[in-house]
């Protein structure tokens, strides 16, 4: 017994020292999480919502309004669905791959960040175009969020080189491997629906998430997901693509940016922080063994709902919380005019909660 049992220990030490894996660990420094305190206090201001289905489908992760305050979500099987305000869903497009982030035009046309695919525009009556999926040879393989520009130029984020959804088992299980792995590989291109070329605005990013434009087209705001925190990124003047972080060190993971209204940029934190991850920031060596753990033996996200919204100098203006559910993984939040509603990583509903409801 003690024989096997010792081949047993053997063979997990051997497992976890030497078995191949794709993940090539970087030493980085991690800002010390100030936890749950200040405008982050914790709050269960978001327990109150309201969930509308869309059943059978699963994975609203990013949210869009139709001129008629009709919702736009993806789903992870591929579609591109429209809810209408009784909860009647239906199919616009099926798309493939898992679309991201969606961005409406004002011409109608969406435009659609497709992690495996690339980016994509869809017609108002459901036909689908693949605009960029390859750059300088290589491919977009993790489009994650879009946003349009006053002038009609595209904005959207590839947030790892690395690890490519399709192949490494679905777009979370891809962000858990290039966190683990902290090498910035991840871009920020733009797109010029005139000319359809595609330029890359900024790289070395460390997997870039959500994006906003500024209403006057001066600067955008991208969502640095591996640093916890928001870049202000000039779009304009004589420094275009000169980045600031407008935001750091949140209690959690930050996911989607949107633009709000009266000045408001929505921000869905899909996470709070990891002390164990945080704790290995300097220890590639250790970093690697856990990426070779089975996915359910590496560390979780805790179940928990988080979205603020801040404004244009970084102040946070709102702070919207939940441990009671009804959803969790919350990765963020667009304004309409009445309510505001809530996307999620899982599941087959959103969120919707009056704005007089946060007034209280």
């Amino acid at each position: 017994m003690r024989i096997l049992l010792l081949l047993l220990v053997v063979i997990v030490l051997g497992y976890l020292l030497i078995w191949p894996t794709p993940v090539a660990p970087k030493a980085w420094e991690a800002p010390a999480d100030p936890g749950y305190v200040g405008a982050h206090a914790r709050n269960e201001r978001l327990s109150s919502m309201q969930t509308r289905a869309i059943a059978p489908f699963l994975g609203p992760e990013a949210l869009a309004l139709t001129a008629d305050g009709n919702v736009l979500t993806g789903t992870e099987s591929g579609e591109l669905l429209e809810i209408d305000a009784d909860g009647k869903t239906r199919i616009v497009s099926r798309l493939g791959g898992r679309p991201l982030g969606l961005a409406i035009a004002g011409d109608g046309r969406i435009y659609v960040a497709n992690a495996g695919i690339g980016l994509q525009r869809v017609t108002p009556d459901g036909k689908s175009q693949v605009l960029a999926r390859r750059f300088a040879g290589a491919q977009i393989a993790y489009a994650n969020s879009v946003a349009i520009a006053p002038n009609g130029l595209v904005y959207f984020t590839d947030s790892s080189t690395h690890f490519n959804p399709e192949k490494y088992g679905g777009t979370l299980e891809a962000s858990v491997l290039d966190l683990l792995e902290h090498d910035p590989n991840g871009r920020l291109f733009r797109y010029d629906p005139e000319s359809n070329e595609v330029d890359l605005i900024l790289d070395r990013l460390q997997f870039p998430n959500g994006v906003a434009v500024d209403p006057s087209g001066e600067f955008l705001l991208l969502a640095e997901t591996g640093h916890y925190r928001v870049l202000k990124v000039w779009l304009g003047g004589r420094e275009p693509g000169r980045m600031e972080p407008l935001i750091e060190n949140l209690p959690g993971f930050p996911d989607n940016l949107s633009l709000g209204q009266d000045g408001r940029y929505w921000l869905g934190l899909a996470a709070p922080r990891k002390a164990l991850l945080d704790s290995l920031d300097g220890s590639p060596f250790l970093r690697k063994m856990v990426a070779r753990l089975p996915p359910v033996f590496r560390p979780q996200a805790e179940p928990y709902a988080h979205v603020i919204a801040i404004n244009a100098d970084g102040d946070v203006l709102t702070d919207l919380q939940s441990s009671l559910g009804p959803l969790y993984t919350v990765t963020g939040a667009v304004e309409g005019a009445t309510n505001l509603y809530i996307s999620t990583l899982h599941g087959p509903e959103i969120g919707v909660i009056p704005k007089l409801a946060l007034e209280r």
